[in-house]
């Protein structure tokens, strides 16, 4: 049954945009048509709480825009490879007009090998900067940390490659680790994110930053106007999409530890940080601040580490104002 994956929780909302059409939404918004388990999920004897006109707006809205968004998945996934092939096909080239006469003289075109550390998202093609800005000092500690967060939320869309070479050889900092870690929902890995220290030296500040929303990734977006939601005890109701990007268990919710199955079992975000974390705050005596970077996750993980995560930082650097973590408590 799908609503055992939702047992951890005695209150959520779960909606099912691949259940409905346009003909369901239709009815689902109209008095007479209300039917819980054809669009959504909730537990029984909570579907009364949802049959007034604007609680069945706000699922209607949600659903249609789901539903939308879905539909052009493909044609968007199609665009985003397009766009990517070309421009690193012009960069690896040089420019435009290079591109132009390299072909007019019948020179050999340059081919984009995903595996360099110049081949770059579209993402990236928006803003050229690799570097951080060499006249702010590390003791000008906000303007500083503001850039570096700036660029490593910009340095999160990037290959594997490509993060190496711009924290190891332009910044002179020590990438920690590269993930894709694993939705358990969705089985398939869902959040990107990578881990450095300031300096390869004194590793005295620790920055995780997640991959946000890819503008031409259809999936991305549906999960930022999906209102489901789970009521974490202690916690309050909290946006499902991003506690199942962050390691949310079917059926177990949040247990206090994973025990992998095999070696090769997935790695989950907030469990996997959470002990890279741990383990350097133990070798390193002096590694007591960290950022978290990357749009709305960081609160949900930021929620996470303060329930479960021991009191071992003694300074926590949030790049973000903390009043959506605030909000998500009440």
């Amino acid at each position: 049954m799908v609503w055992k994956e939702h047992e951890f929780s005695k209150n959520y909302v779960i909606l099912k945009p691949h259940n409905a059409n346009v003909f369901d939404l239709i009815l689902f918004i109209l008095p007479f048509g209300f039917k819980k388990r054809k669009l959504m999920d909730c537990p029984d004897g909570k579907e009364d709480s949802y049959r007034s006109f604007a609680d069945r707006l706000i699922i209607f809205v949600s659903l249609l825009l789901q539903i939308l968004i879905l539909t052009i998945a493909i044609p968007l996934a199609n665009l985003d490879a397009f766009l990517q092939k070309l421009f690193n096909f012009i960069s690896f080239n040089g420019t435009i007009p290079q591109l132009f006469f390299k072909f007019v003289r019948g020179e050999t075109l340059v081919q984009p090998n995903k595996s360099s550390p110049d081949y770059t998202s579209v993402v990236g093609f928006t803003d050229w900067r690799r570097d951080l800005d060499n006249s702010i000092s590390p003791d000008d500690t906000f303007r500083y940390y503001s850039v570096l967060t700036v660029m490593a939320s910009k340095l999160s869309y990037e290959s594997l490659p490509f993060v190496q070479s711009v924290v190891n050889d332009r910044w002179k900092m020590k990438l920690l680790g590269y993930y894709n870690f694993w939705n358990d929902f969705q089985s398939r890995a869902t959040t990107q994110a990578f881990m450095f220290q300031t300096t390869a030296s004194d590793p005295n500040i620790t920055v995780v930053a997640f991959r946000g929303t890819t503008p031409l990734d259809a999936y991305d977006w549906q999960v930022n106007v999906d209102f489901s939601w789970y009521d974490i005890h202690g916690v309050g109701r909290i946006h499902s999409g991003f506690m199942k990007a962050l390691g949310l268990q079917k059926r177990k919710g949040w247990p206090k530890e994973l025990t992998p199955t095999t070696t090769s079992a997935p790695q989950f975000a907030y469990y996997t940080l959470r002990q890279k974390l741990i383990d350097i705050a133990k070798t390193n005596a002096n590694a007591r601040e960290m950022i978290l970077q990357g749009e709305r996750m960081n609160k949900d993980l930021l929620l996470a580490e303060r329930l479960w995560l021991p009191d071992i930082w003694s300074n926590f650097l949030d790049t973000a104002s903390e009043s959506v973590a605030s909000e998500a408590t009440t």
